[in-house]
C-alpha cells in the first residue's frame, strides 16, 4: 500500500507536486504477497536420490502434491504464508534462508542447482504432516523442485 506525500516545487511555492512513497513496512521484493499463487513446475528436480520427484510414488504426485499446488492457486501468498498447522500454533510455509535453516543434505541439494536458480528466494511448502514441496519464488511464481517426505531438507526449529 501507498501513500501520497505533497512535495512542494521549488520553482514555484504555490505548486505542489505528488510523490508515491511506500508506506511503512512495505517495499518493492514484498508486492508478491498480495498477488495469486503461481507454479511452474519446469524447474523441478526429478532424478535426486533423496528429494527428487521421481521419488514421489505416482498416486502421491497425483492424488497429494499436485493437488495441494493446485489448491494454492486459488489463494495469494499473503493467505499460504498466514496458514498454520501441525502440532505447534505457527506457519508450515515459509521463506528458507539457505544459509541457516537447510540440513546438510538440502545444502548439498540446493548447490546442485544453477546459479540463476539459487539466487532466487527458497521456500518450503507444507503439504501434509512432515512432507514438504520445496523450490523458489520468481515474483508471484513457484518452481517446486524437491520433494521432502521426512523434513529432512530444511532443520525443524524449536
Amino acid at each position: 500500500m501507498t501513500r501520497k506525500k505533497p512535495k512542494y516545487s521549488a520553482g514555484n511555492r504555490g505548486a505542489i507536486e505528488t510523490k508515491v512513497v511506500p508506506a511503512s513496512g512495505d517495499s518493492a521484493s514484498d508486492h508478491y504477497v498480495s498477488q495469486c499463487f503461481r507454479w511452474d513446475p519446469s524447474r523441478a528436480c526429478l532424478d535426486h536420490s533423496q528429494f527428487g520427484m521421481e521419488q514421489v510414488p505416482h498416486e502421491d504426485l497425483w492424488g497429494e502434491v499436485l493437488v495441494k499446488l493446485q489448491h494454492f492457486s486459488s489463494m495469494t501468498w499473503q493467505d499460504i504464508l498466514r496458514a498454520s498447522g501441525g502440532r505447534r500454533v505457527g506457519n508450515n510455509n515459509h521463506h528458507l534462508n539457505p544459509e541457516t535453516d537447510l540440513t546438510k543434505e538440502g545444502q548439498a541439494a540446493l548447490n546442485s542447482q544453477d546459479l540463476e536458480l539459487r539466487e532466487m528466494p527458497l521456500f518450503s511448502l507444507r503439504l501434509e504432516g512432515k512432507r514438504r514441496v520445496l523450490g523458489f519464488r520468481q515474483g508471484s511464481t513457484f518452481f517446486p523442485v524437491w520433494h521432502d517426505l521426512n523434513h529432512r531438507f530444511a532443520s525443524t526449529k524449536g
